[in-house]
């Protein structure tokens, strides 16, 4: 081999006959027989083999292919006499790897697993048992993947971090998860600024459509002489590569304050609504139809509108395939410190680098204010304070002279736990640590590597805040 001495990695992979491959496993092994034996059993159920027979090859092959999962025999080590398992864990669940033993290296495989190995199998390997565990860590890694995805498109489209340490949030994304898949409009209410058009984004990214356009048309700005259909035109499409009329279908179509449309605009929605929900039950292939996902806000009383008259009845009752209530900041107190917290990180390192943050003195005063502009209020207040103030913590002297006013806040009392920070965060960790738990299938070790924190910390946790997964 010229020009090095690092062995490179085996060619032969055991090639399926240009048929479609299930993944593609990195096999470990150092026994020769072993190694052919696995490869073989791998390429007949579908599964593409790669193959190394030690540390050395396995690195090159990691490094210059793209590997689904590993089977690794448990005692491979490096050339500085290190286990290999430990190296390969660093992947985490992108990366699952699946242990072969002796029957006297029992206690050394569970040990790896609680160290992040997928699963172990005893040798000599039995074959069905080796396909059950692949097709399993082969979805955990599909649902791994999937979920990474979304979680970057959903940040990638939110002004607002989605909190929910507080009942009513966690109320409400229970019903926001079951309502993704659906095709059903869906009605929105709630306060101004409580965040009704990320709910609506979550609702679009979250679905089968999140990779097609999400448009937004203000109601408001549409009259008699701008009809519905001319606001496809100017309204924004998610994806900037599409022109709005060409990709309508498939995509979401949100209606922002849907109550301010004139009778024309709602008996034109009804309309499309109506055909929409035909073209549903129809699916006709030679049939040119337009599948949109309707979504609409109002920040008004909704029944009000209708009994009143100002809105069709018929349409509203068409919009309300799910109805989604946004609470406003009074009535999810819980969050107010975790939202601070996530404002100032976004702002402080552009108005006020050395801040630290706000005192449970100024986080106390906040939770007395009534919040009537919601999140959009408190994101202006946060900017506001950043911008003026020159200290490295946030007081309550510091806050504007209207939040300490108390005709313009709510009496509460400052010791209930519903304001402290302390009980805010707990609430907050216990459901992201019990999500990534389930996410990793209860392997503690891969869930304290998606948290970014050490093993021994994601226990304690567990321990303290007396967490069952």
């Amino acid at each position: 081999m010229a020009g090095g001495s690092r062995p490179s990695p085996d060619p032969r992979g055991w090639p399926l006959d240009g048929g479609s491959v299930l993944a593609r496993v990195l096999i470990v092994e150092n026994d020769v027989l072993q190694r052919e034996t696995l490869a073989m059993s791998l390429s007949l159920e579908g599964y593409q083999p790669i193959l190394a027979d030690g540390a050395e090859q396995a690195w090159a092959c990691l490094q210059t292919q793209a590997i689904d999962l590993v089977l690794c025999s448990l005692d491979i080590q490096d050339d500085s006499g290190r286990e290999l398992m430990p190296r390969l864990a660093r992947w985490g669940p992108t990366l699952p790897i699946i242990l072969t033993a002796e029957a006297d290296q029992t206690k050394l495989a569970s040990a790896a697993i609680e160290r992040g190995a997928y699963g172990a199998l005893q040798k000599p390997v039995e074959r069905a048992e080796l396909v059950l565990l692949l097709q399993r860590a082969h979805e955990l890694k599909q649902l791994h993947s999937k979920n990474r995805s979304l979680q970057k498109e959903v940040e990638r489209q939110l002004d607002y971090p989605i909190v929910a340490a507080s009942e009513p949030m966690i109320d409400l994304l229970e019903i926001v998860e079951h309502a993704t898949d659906q095709s059903d409009p869906v009605l929105i209410t709630g306060e101004s600024g409580t965040g009704k058009e990320s709910i609506a984004r979550v609702l679009h990214a979250q679905s089968g459509r999140g990779r097609a356009p999400f448009f937004v048309i203000d109601c408001r700005s549409l009259s008699k002489d701008l009809p519905l259909q001319a606001a496809f035109e100017s309204s924004r499409p998610v994806s900037e590569s599409v022109d709005a009329e060409s990709t309508v279908s498939g995509g979401s179509v949100y209606l922002d304050q849907v109550t301010a449309l004139c009778r024309e605009a709602q008996t034109q929605l009804l309309e499309y609504l109506r055909e929409n929900a035909r073209t549903r039950r129809n699916q006709d292939p030679l049939q040119k139809s337009v599948d949109i996902r309707w979504m609409a806000s109002t920040s008004e009383n909704f029944e009000k509108t209708v009994e009143t008259g100002l809105f069709r009845r018929d349409l509203a009752e068409a919009l309300s395939g799910v109805r989604v209530n946004v609470p406003s900041l009074r009535e999810r107190r819980q969050d107010l410190p975790l939202l601070v917290d996530h404002l100032v990180r976004q702002w402080a390192p552009r108005l006020a680098p050395s801040l630290r943050g706000f005192s449970e003195d100024a986080l106390t005063q906040l939770s007395h204010y009534s919040w009537p502009g919601n999140l959009r209020e408190l994101e202006s207040l946060v900017i506001r304070t950043l911008t003026l103030t020159r200290e490295e913590r946030i007081t309550r002297v510091s806050l504007p002279g209207d939040l300490l006013d108390e005709r313009y806040g709510e009496v509460s009392d400052p010791a209930s736990p519903a304001f402290s920070l302390k009980a805010s965060r707990k609430a907050f960790e216990t459901e992201v640590i019990r999500a990534a738990l389930r996410a990793n299938n209860g392997n503690r070790t891969h869930a304290a590597r998606q948290l970014k924190i050490s093993h021994r910390a994601l226990l304690y946790k567990i321990k303290e805040y007396g967490i069952r997964d």
